[in-house]
């Protein structure tokens, strides 16, 4: 699943121009973002068709 879902991303976002919105840290310090398409639709939730449950996706 993991080699698809890379593969869908590169595809959706390569050569584009992206806008990132920096939404805070984790509990270990590491950047949370969201990421934004020229067309305005959020990357994440381009790429993850099913159900999203306390931040861990499920297909």
């Amino acid at each position: 699943m993991a080699p698809l879902a890379k593969f869908r991303l590169q595809e959706m976002i390569e050569g584009k121009k992206l806008r990132i919105e920096a939404k805070g840290k984790d509990r270990y310090g590491s950047p949370l973002v969201n990421v934004y398409l020229p067309n305005g639709r959020q990357v994440g939730k381009q790429l993850i068709p099913g159900r999203v449950r306390q931040g861990v996706a499920e297909g």
